[in-house]
């Protein structure tokens, strides 16, 4: 039974960000996984500890946009693979600070490189303009989604 429907699952926005959102991440984690085992939670928790340590544990849920369980485990790994260490904060004794082992930080400086090279290689496709142009959109589709999931 042919549907006369003038929808079209290709064009659907969602769908294309969701295929994007796909195809980047298995794209780049040929690289953290074959290259540097670790997972994606893992490579995700690494940048964002290489970006702002010391963070405080609880602030790498938003950070890295994972669900508590996700960071904690991730962190209870890279703490096994000796790739990070915790502190109890000055200002909180229930806050964990995090930050990178010698380890991590050099596992970081060898996959920062990696990540913007592959970046680079993505962004190809488009010209400064363009790029420009569609990260102010993404910025602005975030905005709005954070305000409809608020309603």
């Amino acid at each position: 039974m042919k549907n006369n429907s003038s929808f079209e699952l290709q064009e659907f926005f969602p769908y294309k960000l969701v295929k994007v959102a796909d195809l980047v991440s298995r794209g780049f984690s040929e690289i953290y996984t074959k290259e540097f085992d670790i997972t994606r939670a893992e490579w995700r928790l690494i940048a964002a500890i290489g970006e702002h340590q010391p963070v405080a544990a609880k602030e790498l849920v938003e950070i890295t946009y994972m669900d508590k369980v996700k960071v904690s485990r991730g962190l209870q790994k890279m703490e096994q693979k000796n790739l990070i260490e915790k502190q109890s904060a000055e200002f909180d004794q229930r806050s964990v600070l995090v930050m990178l082992t010698e380890e991590g930080e050099q596992l970081f400086g060898k996959l920062i490189p990696k990540a913007t090279e592959w970046e680079a290689e993505l962004l190809n496709a488009l010209s400064a303009a363009e790029y420009k142009d569609l990260s102010m959109s993404l910025n602005r589709l975030v905005q709005q989604l954070e305000d409809m999931n608020k309603a």
